[in-house]
Order: C-alpha cells, then structure tokens, then sequence
C-alpha cells in the first residue's frame, strides 16, 4: 500500500504539460497562497497604528485572534481544493450555469496520511506567522523598537504557537472534510464545491471560536479577566493597565507543544482511504506510541494544573489563597489575611454604607449582597484576577475587586456605583448598550459611577475641570465620549467628561430620567432632547462655573496626554520609568540605564526626565542634577505644573542640601504654580522650616536623608524629640499622627491627633488636615463623637476647597454623623 499523497487527475479542460502542471499547483495551493498574503497584508497596514506599530503585546493579541483562524482556513480550504482538483470531471448536467458541477470517484485509488496533512498545516501556520511578524517588524524599525527580545518572544509564544495550532487544527479539518469528499464520490453522490468550502469555514472557526469561548465563560463565572488561550496566547483583560504579567504563558506553549505532539503522533498511525475511511496502520515504532502517551499526559497535567501555574483561578482558588473574610450588612470582604484586620472592618462598615448612599443617589434600591474583594498589592491582584494598577467590577457578579489603599479607600465607592447602578441595566452583563449591553456603552457606564461616587480627595469638582477643559479646547464631544470613541481618549479625560455631564443631567432631569437611561431608554424618549441638544445646554451650563486661574496648568498636565492607544510602546515605557523610579535611590547606574532606554523611545517623558536627575542625585553629581532640574523648569513646551514639578525637586534639593535660602525662593515659585491641598500643604511646610531640628525632621520625613530615601523610623524619632522641645506646638504630634494613620495603626494615631487638636498649628492646611484626619481615624474605630467634633471643625476652617468640604462631608454622611448640624455651626 503506498504512502503517497493523491497526485493530481489529469482533466479534459485542463491545460497538459508544464504549464498546465503550474496551472494545476497554483490552483491547489492558492488558498495557502491568499492567506500568507493575507497575514502580510495585515502585519504591515496595523502597523500604521502606532499601538501597533511592530512586534508587542497588542500587536499579539490582534495577531493572535486572526492568524490562527488564517491559518485554519488556509489549510482547510486546501485540502478541499486539492481534493476536488484531483477528481474533476466534465460536467454532466444540462444546463452548467444553473446546475452543479458532479464530480466522479477520484481515479488514484492511492491511500492520505493524516501525518502529512497535519505536517502540511502545521507549515502552512509557520508561513503565515513569519509572513506577518516580518512586515509589521518594518514599523518596528520605523518608529522604533520596544523591546526587541521580550516583543518578539511573546509573539512567538502568542499568535506564533497559536498560528501552529490553528494550521493543525485546519489540517484535522482538511483531512475529515476529504474523507466526507471520497465517501460522497465512492457512493456516486454529487460534491458541491460552494457547499464544501463554507463547511471548511465553519468548521475551521468552530474550535478558536469555542477557545475564546471558553475565556468568557471563565470571566463570566469567575472573578478573572485575563485569558490564557490555545490560539490567541495571553490576553491580560485590562485596557489601560499597561504593566502586563505573561509570566504563565511559557509553561502554558509547553502545553501546547505537548498537544501538537500527541497529534501528530496519532497522525502518524493514520491513513485515509479512496474510499473514505480512516484506517489505524501499524508502524512497528513503540517509541512512537510512547512519546504519544507520555506528551498527552504532560498536556492533561499542565490543564489539570493550571491554578498552580497561574493559567486560570476559580473563585474558590481565590477566596482560598486570600484567606480572609469579613461580613458587615450587605457587604462580603474576601481579603488577604496578611492585612490588618482592623482596616477590613473599618471598610466593611464603610462598604455597607456607600450601597445606601448609592442607592439614594440613583432613588433606587440596588442588589440585595455585594462581595468586595481586597488584594495584599497590585502584583497579586493581576496574578489572581488579571489588572494590577486598574480596579474591576462585575455588574452581574454582585462583586468588585481593589488592592488594598488605606482608609477610607478613595475607589471602593466608585467600583460599588458600577454594581448598584447594575440594577438598572438590562442584558446579561448588567450594563447599558447596544443588544442588551453586549456592546457597552462605556462612556454612560464611567460617567454614571464618577457622578455617583466622585472623588472625595478632589480639589476641583467635575464641573470646573470640565470648564478648564473648555478653556483648553480640551473637551471631547459627548457624542465621542458616549460611544467607543470613549476609550480613544486618555482616561482622565474620558471618565472626568462623562461623570461631569451625568451629575449635570441628574440634576437636570432627575433620578428616574438618569435610570431610564441606565436601562437603555433613548434621551429623546427622556428628555425630547438628542444627545447633541443637551450638550449644548450642559455646555452653556458650563460658562457660570469659575475656575482658579493655577488650575489651568494642572488641568492641561492631566488631560492634555494621549490614550493608550496613541501611545507607542506604552508597555515598554511605564516599566522602565517603573524601573527607574524604584532602583533612583539604591542603583543609581541602572536607574539611569533604564532612563536612557526610556528616553530613547520618548524623548520627552517627564516622569524619565525627572527620574534620571534624582538617580544623578544618588550618584553624588549635584551640579548635574540641578542642571537637569532648573532644564524641566525652563521647559517652555511643558505646562506650567509640570515645571513646578522640575522646580519643586530642585528645591527639596536644596533644603536636604542646607541651602535654606535657595529652598524658600524656589518654593515660592512652586506655590504660585500649584493646585490642590495635598500638594500646597507639602510645600509650605517644607518652605516654613527655619529651626533645624523642624528641617531636620521634614527631610527625614518628606524628602530623604543623605541616600535620598525616606525614613520614617529617623523621622518618627526626630518628631518624637521636636514634639517635646515644643510642646505647645501641633505640628509634629500631628506629622506622626498622620503618618500612623497612614499604616493603619488607628488606636495610636487617634491620641496624636487628639493632642495636636489641642495644641497650635501655625499652618492653616495642616491644621485643616488634622482634624480631617481625625475624621477618618475615628470613624474607623467607631467613635462617633470625635468624629463628630472633626467634622465640624474641619467645616469650620476657613480656605477649605469647596471640593474638598463636599467629599468630607460625603464621608462623614456614610460615617453617621450629623452632616446639618455641622454645616449650621459653620
């Protein structure tokens, strides 16, 4: 019996010869052909956007949803193709134009082996991945590359095993539709080509279709984003979180590898027919059948075992590795033992509390339970559910997911408005769009939760960022900002514009029309008004809302930035400048190695810019660094805030250097520069510390000692000795107060705070910050009436931001306190 794979008929209206045997081979290998073609055609027109432009993880994902099902398809179609060449005949019916062409019982009678067909798909796969990756690498020279080394190894470990798989998966599917073929013919049955190959297609798709189904049905059940899949490679789920993690898809290709090898092992043993059937055909090779068994164990093993290597995770797994629980009302915390126990019942009370102050909010009741997950860090949240600098929720879950951040936690309210405003929306997600929220409406679903929940530390409302944007020429179109177009813009944009127009449509049409709204009612049937109608009123709206002038810088700093999607090389970036940052004050040399990588592929990143001058610093150049510094100062290209960053660094220089002088003239340039009372405060103090026992402590505190590090334990020790040579004075009871607070230690942050309250606090800021810590300190420990007396000092303070004043007194309102009694007495 011959191993020869069926050689092409001769037919009547076939050209004989060599060039009908060219006719004959293209014909056979075009679908191949097309699709390397295809892949190429591909790789270079996505290179001209610039997240895609060369090698790189987005460049994988796309990569990784096409060329399998390419070369699927490819390989599919030809195998149909060679088939249906090989048997032709002339047409029989009457009328060929209306008839199908019939095809007779092919005429080599020679046996297919299923080795050759899966070895043809597996090269027809290696072609269409090398056809993509080598055009779009031509804008990776164009523009630039990442990271060479990493980008290329995940592509090959992404759509390049992915493209693999998929070619085999089309040879499996070429090989069972010619065994359909040769049945149809031995039985003397019609074959209609046009019926043959939209089988092929359906049939190629329907495994990397059911792949990806299989992810959704994983994120849909469980608290997981990321995706680890067959085809597509590594899909880490979060859009703006561009610190990617694929350290699982190594041991997840083995896996691959190990299935691609059982196959064609069985490939080996197998032949087709002429007449249609698959024969098992000995080979005398046991070390075949061996290798078989033991590369399907290894590709059942790494399944069984993927929670342990990172591939997937159950709610159980992950309820199971955090270990902590807590319940208070209608919140469920799963929590990371290792955090203080304390700060979860704390939250837990707060969680509770924010649902009934949502559901006020909308005038509706919500769901009836919600789980909060807490992660230890960002680094186990995107090990355990997928996004490490991005916080989730899940609508349809009842559930939201956060690392960690102190009390009161500044993002708990905004995750917990996506889920109670969930009960208002129709569809299986739980969220506003098109065919019942399948396609999203993002833009209502941000801008919902950022009206709902607004920022509790702002210094600004949404309003007058919204007009520093219209001053700017800054601000999107709603009708961008409420459809996809939502996500081309960078994140602060798009979430600050959609919250501040829903706060102003529900305060114009109300809480009913908002959940209309929410539930997929059109404006128009609301309100009469299309969505261009009520911008012009919102934007008229916008013209009585005052800003302060310094909030202009700080405005264009923020919003002024391109999407992740404009961005090239946005994942290299933010991990070399995350890099940099962290190694600045240890490894001075690999700080600036980073930096210089960094600047290479942005020239002009201020976070590098500033990175590399305090690693200049660690090295003991201090001249340079001060050459760099007063650079980004008189960097007429950056706003006026991103210089008071170059000018703020230069003078903490300065001080830590003894130049005390020199520090309060470059200080004061900051103040006038600068927004927001965290920022102000910081600078004052440091500007206003002329005893040297005082500066000693601020530098130890915030700025660093001779090493350029922050250390509290010095500066706790040093505001310990400040604190009893003044004991009149608040300031440094109220420093170590807050910095207790700061880690979670409530019970001895409570009576530092108690007796800076007693004592002076020259600083204004500081002393609004006192009691608006004591605030939160004591309304984690449950004492209502020093909170009650915080709040109602704090409200009486004079200066305090109007953004400010609301987002306290947003707190005090879920702490139970007396929010009209308080706003009398001021």
């Amino acid at each position: 019996m011959s191993n020869l794979a069926e050689p092409p008929a001769s037919s009547a209206r076939e050209p004989s010869g060599p060039r009908g045997w060219l006719t004959r081979s293209w014909r056979g290998e075009r679908p191949l052909c097309v699709g390397v073609g295809l892949a190429g055609g591909l790789g270079l027109g996505l290179g001209f956007l610039p997240l895609l432009g060369g090698p790189g993880y987005e460049t994988s994902v796309v990569a990784g949803l096409l060329l399998p099902a390419l070369a699927a398809n490819a390989e599919g179609l030809r195998a149909v193709s060679k088939s249906l060449q090989n048997s032709r005949v002339r047409a029989e019916a009457a009328n060929p134009a209306e008839q199908p062409e019939p095809y007779s019982r092919p005429r080599d009678g020679l046996n297919l082996r299923a080795l050759d067909v899966i070895g043809h798909g597996l090269w027809s796969g290696t072609l269409i991945w090398l056809s993509f990756v080598l055009l779009n690498s031509f804008h990776g020279l164009r523009l630039g590359w990442c990271d060479p080394a990493s980008d290329l190894e995940l592509m090959l470990l992404g759509p390049g095993f992915g493209a693999l798989a998929g070619g085999a998966w089309g040879g499996v599917v070429g090989l069972f539709l010619r065994r359909r073929i040769r049945r149809r013919l031995h039985a003397g049955s019609q074959v209609k080509p046009r019926s043959m190959r939209i089988l092929t297609l359906a049939a190629a798709l329907a495994l990397p279709l059911a792949s990806i189904g299989v992810s959704v049905v994983r994120f849909v059940t469980s608290p997981m984003v990321f995706a680890y899949d067959p085809f597509v490679g590594y899909f880490s789920g979060s859009i703006y979180d561009t610190v990617i993690n694929a350290q699982g898809l190594l041991t997840y290709r083995l896996g691959t590898l190990a299935t691609l090898a059982a196959l064609s092992c069985a490939a080996f043993h197998v032949e087709l027919g002429p007449q249609g059937k698959l024969y098992w055909q000995r080979r005398g090779r046991p070390g075949v059948l061996l290798l078989a068994a033991a590369a399907l164990l290894v590709s059942v093993g790494i399944t069984i075992s993927g929670p342990t290597l990172g591939h997937y995770y159950t709610t159980a797994d992950i309820k199971h590795e955090l270990g902590g629980e807590y319940s208070y009302g209608r919140c469920d915390l799963a929590y990371d033992a290792a955090l203080p126990r304390g700060l979860m019942i704390a939250t837990a009370r707060d969680c509770d509390a924010h649902i009934h102050q949502l559901e006020a909010f909308f005038g509706a009741p919500g769901p009836e339970r919600v789980t909060a997950y807490f992660f230890a860090n960002g680094q186990q949240k995107q090990r355990l559910m997928g996004a490490m600098n991005v916080y989730i929720a899940k609508p349809w879950r009842r559930e939201v997911y956060l690392q960690a951040q102190g009390y009161p936690h500044p993002v708990l309210g905004h995750e917990l408005a996506h889920v109670v405003s969930g009960a208002y929306a129709k569809g299986p997600f739980k969220v506003p769009g098109r065919m019942l929220g399948v396609f999203a409406n993002p833009g209502l679903i941000e801008g919902t939760a950022v009206a709902a929940a607004p920022d509790e530390d702002a210094d600004l409302t949404l309003q007058q960022w919204a007009r520093a944007m219209l001053d700017l020429k800054l601000l999107p179109s709603l009708e961008r900002v409420f459809h996809l177009g939502f996500l081309g813009e960078n994140s602060s944009t798009a979430y600050t514009v959609a919250g501040a127009f829903v706060e102003w449509f529900r305060t114009e049409q109300g809480k009913e029309a908002l959940r209309r709204w929410y539930g997929g009612e059109t404006l128009r049937a609301i309100t009469g008004k299309d969505l261009e109608g009520l911008e012009q009123d919102w934007l008229q709206s916008l013209q009585k809302v005052e800003v302060p002038p310094a909030a202009m810088g700080v405005a264009k700093a923020r919003f002024d930035r391109p999407a992740v999607f404009g961005r090239h090389c946005p994942h290299t970036v933010d991990r070399l400048l995350e890099q940099a940052r962290a190694l600045a004050s240890n490894d001075p040399n690999g700080s600036l190695k980073a930096c210089s990588e960094l600047l290479a592929l942005e020239p002009e990143n201020l976070g590098a810019r500033l990175a590399k001058a305090k690693a200049t610093v660690s090295k003991g150049d201090l001249d340079d660094a001060r050459k760099q510094y007063r650079a980004i100062a008189d960097d007429q290209r950056l706003s006026t805030s991103q210089r008071a960053m170059g000018l703020e660094e230069l003078a903490d220089l300065e001080l830590s250097q003894g130049s005390l002088e020199a520090a309060k003239k470059t200080y004061g340039e900051v103040l006038k520069a600068t927004v927001g009372e965290d920022r102000l405060r910081s600078v004052e103090l440091r500007r206003d510390m002329n005893d040297p026992r005082a500066r000693s402590a601020m530098v130890a505190l915030l700025i660093g000692s001779s090493n350029q590090q922050r250390d509290w334990i010095d500066a706790a020790s040093q505001l310990g000795r400040w604190a009893e040579a003044e004991p009149d004075n608040g300031l440094p009871e109220y420093l170590i107060g807050r910095n207790l607070y700061g880690n979670g230690r409530f019970d001895l942050a409570e009576p530092r705070l108690l007796a800076a309250s007693r004592k002076r606090i020259d600083n204004a800021k500081s002393r609004a910050e006192n009691w608006r810590t004591l605030l939160f300190v004591a309304c984690a420990r449950g004492d209502i009436p020093v909170g009650q007396r915080a709040f109602a000092a704090y409200a009486r303070e004079p200066g305090v931001p109007p953004a400010r004043l609301s987002g306290v007194t947003h707190f005090a309102e879920r702490c139970g306190l007396s929010v009209a009694r308080a706003s009398a007495e001021k």
